[in-house]
């Protein structure tokens, strides 16, 4: 979540103004032991040589430097639509774009396609890339708060289609023509053998309330006769 110190260093050693690691904390605005911390990933990354510690702003690769400013900018960019002030673990809802469904969206990665606000703040944090959303190895990022704009990674886990269902049903949001429900919508009972009427269509079992069947039949049989004799 340090995202935006990484990129203010980073600009810091790009503009070459300062010398000292005092001077970029001051104008980084944190502690000369964060500037320490950011400049041994930069280290580790191979975009400052390891004598950088003595004179930061002498001892970058100019390139190298700007290649990781343009992979920081869009990373700050998303954290900064993201609203954090609840905690590390209250929801962080996305403040910028939605889906009717609830969903954040935005464009992201180098190919610009369109992605799930939730599945990119899982991809930042886990340090992995945006799975797949669709095809056969296709791979859910799913919700522990059911939340559905929340973009904490603690909140966020990656699972499978299958998961994903599992899920959405103990939540009760299924979309399985009834499968899962005790009453019809005028309040019959479902249970009630004689209540129940089952069918295969397109090899799938179907279900539906056999007194709301017969009195859907007989409201179109009798609206058939008054046309009849009219």
């Amino acid at each position: 979540m340090f995202t935006t110190a990484r990129l203010k260093v980073a600009i810091v050693l790009k503009s070459g103004r300062c010398r000292t690691m005092g001077e970029i904390s001051e104008i980084v605005g944190c502690t000369r032991e964060r500037v320490r911390q950011i400049l041994k990933t930069f280290v580790r990354d191979g975009i400052i040589p390891e004598n950088s510690f003595s004179n930061p702003a002498r001892c970058y690769r100019t390139r190298d430097i700007k290649e990781k400013v343009r992979e920081l900018r869009p990373i700050a960019r998303f954290w900064a639509g993201v609203e954090r002030s609840g905690g590390p673990n209250t929801c962080w809802p996305w403040k910028r774009s939605c889906t009717p469904r609830g969903y954040g969206h935005l464009w992201w990665g180098k190919e610009h396609r369109y992605e799930y606000a939730h599945r990119v703040a899982w991809s930042l944090a886990a340090g992995e890339p945006v799975p797949k959303g669709r095809g056969k190895d296709s791979e859910n990022i799913l919700h522990h708060c059911d939340n559905r704009p929340c973009c904490n990674p603690k909140h966020l886990y990656k699972g499978s289609p299958a998961d994903n269902m599992k899920d959405r049903d103990l939540r009760g949001r299924h979309g399985s023509k009834g499968k899962f429900k005790d009453f019809c919508k005028r309040g019959h009972d479902l249970n009630d053998p004689r209540s129940l009427y089952q069918w295969i269509w397109d090899g799938k079992p179907r279900r539906a309330c056999r007194v709301c069947v017969l009195i859907r039949k007989k409201a179109q049989y009798h609206e058939k006769k008054l046309l009849l004799v009219a």
